[in-house]
């Protein structure tokens, strides 16, 4: 009774843990999430509504302009020119706790003057049925930013304004929004990775020890939701003194731990750290020295884990990859070039008999001795000088 009860206490926590882990990975998706904008038309003016997680600060959000072609192979535009004019306004609500949002409008006002504005004024349009019209297009790209001023995910909306021509001169036919053909989620992320050597011990590192390397993206990083993807590459390398290679070793190859099996790998897509634990072979502590240890991570933004997670983030990256290299000391297997501090190995040979030899040698002449008195109580020896 009472192990089927601890059962379904573990059950239930484990539980509770997955609902905690799928809320706090939603929390992340919609703060950053960034809603397709509603279309109003006014009587001289269109407008854009954008609504943002009611947690996020007006420092994170900025907007930039474009023509049709949007940032990339675009020409960028500046807030008022020739025909037209751009406001960004709002927000229409304080700050919250992250269960509601706060709402942002961004206005077009365009006027006769942009029929001259051949950056985002086109003449002679077709449409599918050969009609031919006036366009007007601008594209707006809506950032979301982190306080350091990273940016995270982005929205970039064409509005066309459709202009026909008619006997009082240019009339509305029709507006739209759409989105440029494809977008990508692009994160410029500063160097961010973090890599150490993590062994609990501290102590220095001996033939025998296992080396264990630490990768995390930073404590600035994880604080701005940065988390690991894999560890793509990595392996051990020591240089002689005449800069040759004369140990090298793989750890992790192709993501995997390394088929020599000396290698553990612990990196699940998503955590906050990944670690290697790794034994080297002999020849790396032939003599005393540094050990290098380089090769390649990916980070990612969210702790998402699967396809599927990818699939509920419009614009998740791929992952961003970056090398790495951390040094650090060896000492030697010999006598000689051991450290003082070292604590022996009991494979290693030892040149003089000690308290356990000697203990050993004790057990041993004891032992032969109760062997002749067992022996010599025998019925055969009684009438013997030395029967016992």
């Amino acid at each position: 009774m009472t192990i089927s009860l601890f059962v379904n206490v573990l059950i239930c926590l484990a539980s509770v843990c997955g609902i905690v882990a799928s809320q706090t990975n939603e929390a992340i998706f919609n703060f950053w999430k960034i809603e397709n904008p509603t279309l109003e038309q006014g009587s001289d003016n269109f407008r854009l509504d954008y609504v943002f997680n009611d947690m996020v600060e007006d420092s994170m959000i900025s907007v930039t302009y474009w023509d049709k072609n949007c940032r990339e192979g675009g020409v960028s535009l500046t807030p008022s020119g020739e025909g037209y004019n751009l406001e960004l306004t709002g927000p229409d609500s304080s700050l919250g706790t992250g269960t509601g949002t706060r709402g942002y409008s961004l206005t077009l006002s365009p006027t006769y003057l942009v029929a001259g504005n051949s950056q985002i004024w086109s003449d002679d349009v077709q449409d599918q049925n050969g009609n031919s019209y006036s366009a007007l297009d601008i594209c707006s790209r809506v950032v979301l930013s982190t306080a350091n001023g990273v940016e995270i995910n982005f929205l970039e909306t064409v509005l066309t304004v459709r202009y026909v021509f008619t006997d009082v001169g240019f009339a509305v036919d029709g507006v739209s929004i759409t989105a440029p053909e494809e977008q990508t989620f692009e994160l410029e992320m500063p160097l961010k990775l973090s890599v150490t050597v993590c062994m609990a011990s501290g102590g220095p590192i001996t033939q025998g020890s296992f080396i264990r390397i630490c990768f995390d993206p930073g404590t600035q990083g994880t604080n701005d939701g940065y988390r690991m993807r894999e560890i793509n590459s990595f392996k051990y390398t020591k240089i002689g003194s005449d800069g040759e290679v004369i140990a090298q070793q793989e750890a992790v190859v192709e993501s995997s731990q390394a088929s020599n099996g000396f290698t553990k790998l612990t990196c699940e897509q998503g955590s906050v750290q990944c670690t290697t634990e790794t034994l080297l072979l002999a020849n790396f502590y032939d003599y005393s020295g540094p050990v290098g240890a380089s090769g390649q991570a990916t980070m990612q933004f969210g702790d998402q884990n699967s396809d599927e997670d990818r699939r509920r983030s419009r614009r998740l990256q791929e992952g961003v990859q970056e090398d790495f290299e951390v040094v650090f000391q060896v000492i030697a297997s010999s006598q000689e070039g051991q450290d003082v501090n070292r604590v022996p190995r009991i494979d290693e040979p030892n040149t003089g008999i000690g308290a356990a030899g000697i203990g050993i040698i004790v057990l041993l002449v004891l032992d032969i001795s109760t062997i002749f008195v067992l022996v010599f109580q025998h019925s055969f020896f009684k009438g013997m000088w030395f029967y016992l």
